[in-house]
């Protein structure tokens, strides 16, 4: 199968192009910031005021923004939360991709692979697309399983026993292994664990940090994985349709152009939302597609707007 290939430079100039590509680092601080915020302030929630409702409304909270860490590390993983390369790499570790035992530079290697091999037999990322569409009944078992943490159980108890190594291995070895794959991730953890028990709600940690990881997360990572992923009218003939979409994510400063075989992020978590709307319109009219706009009021540090778009290709939703 050939890729086909686009240049940004084929669609935006090069004023568009700087002003797009501005990565400024306090601005992907204030997103960490939010994210956790959230989830602390949806912690103290259930702990000031605890009850079935308030648990729920945490879970779902908690998790969303769980899911907000890891769209975050992705960003870091393309070196958009800051110019500086080592406060990039700072921030998306032990903020974003630890607290979720993840890894920015391992996911950054497999990660651009995907970019590389776009709906190509090589592309890492195509078990997301491949199985698609699928019937209303395959769906709902998968979300009961993700819904109840079976799914989250399995992907953490893989996570585990390879970071454990073989079991031939000796001792140190095995330990040296596991602290190079996991170390950080749950010394962060241990951190957590600690300040919330310092906080008197040490019960927070197992019920409104793990469970949501392994449910709520689950559920919403999936469908998110259907939406950029799966939902490509021409994903088997990728040149049959070559006008890219376009997204705004959902911290609301991160723009991406996506053909079924290329994706290239080009905008980082910076850019005034008011640019990226300008620029993207012109970037569909080029392209020779439409994007259905509507802005709402968000939270700081947007610059007072949040742009969500949705793309329209061959007369069909896409996203």
């Amino acid at each position: 199968m050939t890729a086909l290939r686009m240049r940004a430079r084929d669609f935006l100039n090069d004023d568009q192009l700087i002003a797009v590509r501005q990565r400024v680092t306090w601005k992907g601080m204030a997103l960490i910031a939010h994210a956790w915020a959230l989830i602390l302030g949806s912690i103290a929630l259930v702990a000031w005021w605890p009850n079935p409702l308030t648990f729920v409304l945490g879970v779902g909270i908690i998790g969303s923004r769980q899911l907000g860490l890891a769209i975050l590390m992705h960003d870091g993983a393309h070196g958009c939360l800051s110019a500086d390369e080592q406060v990039n790499l700072t921030l998306s570790q032990w903020f974003c991709a630890y607290p979720i035992f993840a890894e920015t530079r391992a996911y950054r290697r497999y990660h651009l692979q995907h970019h590389a091999r776009t709906q190509q037999e090589d592309d890492p990322d195509l078990i997301l697309s491949a199985p698609f569409p699928i019937t209303g009944v395959s769906y709902r078992r998968k979300f009961v399983r993700d819904i109840t943490g079976q799914t989250g159980y399995q992907q953490r108890k893989a996570q585990l026993l390879n970071a454990l190594g073989p079991k031939e291995w000796p001792f140190a070895r095995r330990a040296a292994h596991f602290w190079e794959k996991l170390g950080p991730q749950f010394a962060v953890n241990a951190v957590l664990f600690a300040g919330l028990a310092a906080a008197g709600v040490w019960w927070a940690y197992p019920l409104l940090w793990l469970l949501p990881l392994l449910t709520w997360q689950m559920v919403i990572t999936r469908i998110r994985n259907i939406a950029e992923h799966a939902v490509v009218p021409d994903s088997s003939v990728p040149c049959a349709t070559p006008a890219p979409r376009m997204r705004i994510s959902s911290n609301g400063c991160s723009l991406r152009r996506t053909t079924s075989t290329i994706t290239s992020s080009i905008i980082c978590c910076s850019t005034c939302p008011a640019t990226i709307f300008r620029v993207s319109t012109a970037y569909s009219v080029k392209a020779g597609m439409r994007i259905a706009w509507r802005c709402s009021p968000t939270t700081p540090p947007c610059c007072g707007w949040r742009l969500r778009g949705q793309t329209i290709r061959t007369g069909r939703a896409t996203s």
